[in-house]
């Protein structure tokens, strides 16, 4: 699902159950306030169905510039995986991507520090809703790469992605991406079932919906644990 386009890429009429005998799925660009601090929240570009069924076995990626977003306004079952995880350097779903300059800072909001070179110091990790790890010094020099600070906040709003790691002669690790699942109904994530948005810097996921079904051996990255989770409970769907 190209989040920048809407364009939908080897759609199974199996991932979205047919709504008036059409299989089609709805996209729409919508725009979120920027939370302030000098970050600019991306917008979240919408995919919406009456249901929507991610079957084991079958894989959806978000692509492209903009967080995702799913929409069913009856019920989301994801028995498969849904990844807006960093594809190696590149950025998807509003993460961000490896510097395209060597020895330089890491993109985004939580990018740490430039490395100056090989010879002082190593760069270090991304940050998003944890600090990123820091880099090593080879040589004891004082300079040193340095995580930035940890941004966001817990109800995960706006939806943000992660930052990129710095980068050193080779490319720095790219952030994972923003993502949303929103169901009037229920949603449901199966044991099989996989939603990742990993990165150098992990992405954010924000769940909603009238009932919240996550079986404890699905998979969530994220961890459900931390502040890039939310989950949330809605009476109904506008």
């Amino acid at each position: 699902l190209n989040t920048t386009s809407g364009t939908i890429e080897g759609l199974s009429t199996q991932l979205f159950e047919e709504n008036q005998n059409t299989s089609t799925l709805s996209y729409k660009l919508i725009t979120q306030d920027d939370p302030g601090n000098g970050i600019n929240a991306p917008k979240i570009a919408v995919f919406s169905a009456r249901k929507i069924t991610i079957e084991e076995g079958a894989t959806v990626r978000f692509e492209g510039d903009h967080a995702g977003l799913l929409l069913a306004s009856d019920s989301i079952d994801i028995q498969g995986i849904l990844r807006a995880d960093a594809k190696d350097t590149s950025g998807q779903a509003s993460g961000f991507s490896s510097p395209s300059s060597t020895w330089a800072r890491g993109q985004g909001p939580g990018g740490a520090s430039a490395a100056e070179s090989e010879s002082t110091n190593m760069p270090s990790g991304g940050s998003h809703c944890g600090v990123g790890g820091e880099g090593s010094t080879l040589d004891l020099s004082p300079t040193k790469s340095t995580p930035a600070a940890a941004y966001g906040n817990q109800n995960v709003v706006p939806l943000l992605g992660g930052s990129s790691g710095s980068r050193a002669a080779s490319q720095a690790g790219a952030g994972g991406g923003g993502t949303q699942l929103v169901a009037g109904n229920s949603i449901t994530i199966k044991a099989s079932g996989v939603v990742d948005a990993g990165g150098g810097a992990v992405g954010r996921i924000r769940i909603n919906s009238v009932d919240v079904i996550t079986n404890q051996n699905s998979t969530i990255s994220p961890a459900m644990t931390t502040e890039c989770y939310s989950e949330g409970q809605i009476t109904e769907l506008e």
